[in-house]
C-alpha cells in the first residue's frame, strides 16, 4: 500500500494475479497487504486517511472473497515480511521485495496476457452472496430479466462530467424498458440513501454498501450498464454481461486518450484487455435508442463464455504491442521466465505485420543498456528461436 492506491484498482491487481497463478500452474494464492508509509497507506492526496481506512475495510477486505483460490491473507508491517525462502517465480508482482516494492494495479499484465494468449480466470461472488442476490431478485424482479445501472456521482476527477450518466436519456430508456425488464439502480455509496434518481425505478442500497452482494447481483442480472466508475472493474473481471459506456476527458489524466493508449493499449474503438465477450466497451453512444437496443440484442449465452474480446483495429494492436514491450522490459529486469519467451514470440509475430518496431531485436538490445542485466535479450532471442 506504499506504491498502490487504496481504490478499486485493487481488483485489476487481483485479476492479474489470478491469471498469473493459472498461467504458472499454481493452485492457491496467499495475499499479503503491506502497510504503506502514511498511516498505513500511500502518501498521496486522492483520499483522506479516514477515507482510506473506510475503503480498505468496506471494499478491499470484502473483495478478497471474490478470489476463490485465495487461501489466506495478512495485513502486516513491511519489516515483518520474510520472503527469503520463497521462489521468486512464485511472487506477484514480479520483482517485489520489501526493500523495493513493486506495484501492478495498471493493466500491463493484462495486455501481456492477451498477447500471450493466456486464459482468463474471472473473479466470482461467493456462494452465500449469490444466494442473497437470488433471494432478493425473486422478490424484486417481478419475473422479468434484470438490468442494472451503476452510477458515479462523485465530483473528483470528473472535470467535464463524462463519468456521470445522462439523466434524460436514461429516464427515457428506462421508461421504454420497464415493460419487459426490471431495472435496478446501484448508486454511489454516499448517495445510496438519497432521493431516488428515477421515480418508480428500484434502487438497491444493499449493493452500494456490500461488495460481495454487489458482485452477486451483477452476476445474476441479464445485463449491467456502467460508466467509468470504480465498481466497473468488478463488471469487467466478473461473470457479468456488461455494457461499459465510455468517453474521453483529456482534462483528467486517467480519462485521457493518451492514458488509455499508453496504459491500456486502447483507442476510441477498443475493448478492455483480457475481458471476455460478455463485456463491451461502447464509446460515445449513451442515448435512449442505443441503451434500449443493447438490452434487446444481448445474448445471455455470452456471460458464461471464456472467449476473449479481440483487438478491434490496427491502432489498438500497435498501442498494445508498445505496452507489451514496456511490460516485458519491466519484468525481465528481475529474471527471465518461459512466459517472457512466449510473450516475445507473440509480439514478434504481431510486429511482422504492423511494423511498430523496424527491428525488434535491435531495439530491445538498445533498451537493455541501463535497463536490463547484460545478456538478457540475447538469451531471450536464443530461447525464442528454439520454438521456431
Amino acid at each position: 500500500m506504499a506504491v498502490s492506491p487504496c481504490s478499486y484498482d485493487f481488483f485489476t491487481f487481483l485479476y492479474s494475479a489470478q491469471i498469473c497463478k493459472k498461467r504458472r500452474g499454481l493452485e492457491t494464492i496467499k495475499l499479503i497487504f503491506v502497510h504503506g508509509t502514511k498511516n498505513y497507506f500511500r502518501d498521496d492526496n486522492l483520499r483522506t486517511d479516514e477515507q482510506n481506512q473506510t475503503f480498505f475495510q468496506n471494499v478491499i477486505i470484502p473483495g478478497i472473497s471474490l478470489l476463490e483460490d485465495c487461501d489466506s491473507f495478512m495485513w502486516i508491517k513491511r519489516s515483518d515480511i520474510n520472503l527469503e525462502n520463497v521462489d521468486p517465480t512464485n511472487i506477484f508482482p514480479r520483482g517485489y521485495s520489501p526493500v523495493k516494492p513493486v506495484s501492478e494495479y495498471l493493466p500491463g499484465e493484462l495486455i501481456a496476457a492477451q498477447i500471450r494468449n493466456d486464459k482468463p480466470s474471472l473473479l466470482r461472488a461467493p456462494d452465500y452472496a449469490l444466494k442473497l442476490a437470488q433471494d432478493y431478485l425473486s422478490i424484486t424482479s417481478k419475473g422479468k430479466p434484470v438490468i442494472t445501472l451503476t452510477t458515479r456521482e462523485l465530483e473528483r476527477e470528473n472535470n467535464n462530467k463524462t463519468r456521470n450518466i445522462k439523466i434524460s436519456e436514461w429516464h427515457a430508456a428506462l421508461t421504454d424498458l420497464s415493460e419487459d425488464f426490471t431495472p435496478i439502480i446501484i448508486r454511489d455509496t454516499g448517495k445510496s440513501h438519497d432521493n431516488q434518481l428515477f421515480e418508480g425505478i428500484t434502487e438497491c442500497p444493499q449493493a452500494a454498501v456490500h461488495l460481495p452482494f454487489r458482485m452477486a447481483l451483477y452476476s445474476s442480472a441479464y445485463l449491467n450498464f456502467t460508466k467509468n466508475a470504480g465498481p466497473s472493474l468488478l463488471l469487467l473481471y466478473g461473470e457479468c454481461n456488461t455494457i461499459f459506456l465510455s468517453e474521453y476527458d483529456n482534462d483528467v489524466t486517467a480519462l485521457s486518450e493518451n492514458w488509455f493508449k499508453n496504459h491500456f493499449g486502447m483507442d476510441g474503438n477498443s475493448q478492455y484487455p483480457m475481458t471476455t465477450i460478455s463485456k463491451k466497451f461502447v464509446w460515445g453512444k449513451e442515448d435512449r435508442e442505443n441503451i434500449v437496443n443493447f438490452c434487446y440484442e444481448t445474448s445471455q449465452n455470452d456471460m458464461s463464455s471464456a472467449e476473449l474480446n479481440q483487438f478491434s483495429s490496427s491502432e489498438n494492436i500497435k498501442a498494445s504491442i508498445i505496452a507489451a514491450v514496456r511490460h516485458l522490459v519491466k519484468v525481465m529486469q528481475y529474471n527471465l521466465m518461459v512466459e517472457d519467451v512466449k510473450l516475445y514470440r507473440e509480439i514478434e509475430k504481431l510486429n511482422q505485420n504492423y511494423r511498430v518496431f523496424s527491428n525488434l531485436q535491435e531495439d530491445l538490445l538498445k533498451i537493455e543498456k541501463g535497463n536490463l542485466p547484460q545478456g538478457t535479450v540475447n538469451t531471450l532471442i536464443k530461447e525464442a528461436s528454439k520454438y521456431e
